[in-house]
């Protein structure tokens, strides 16, 4: 388990758990981002914005800040298609 911010552009990775207060959680949840979501990193140049898609296509970006609060999985190929 790891943080977003660690996730390298092309990497998928699973929501494991979101570290924020009531209000974060709340505001992730209304995009679709909680624990078990898988997201593609499209972008992360470190210490800016995170980029992401979520649910095939839909593409989120997340500050720094926040992406450091969400933990995440990698999801392995095999894994992603069984």
């Amino acid at each position: 388990m790891f943080p977003l911010t660690a996730s390298l552009p092309g990497a998928r990775v699973r929501i494991l758990q979101i570290l924020g207060g009531r209000g974060m959680q709340q505001r992730l949840w209304h995009m679709g981002l909680r624990p078990g979501t898988e997201l593609r990193v499209i972008a992360n140049a470190g210490g800016g914005p995170v980029l992401v898609a979520a649910n095939g296509e839909t593409r989120f970006g997340l500050g720094w800040g926040m992406a450091q609060r969400i933990l995440v999985e990698e999801v392995r190929e095999a894994a992603a298609h069984e």
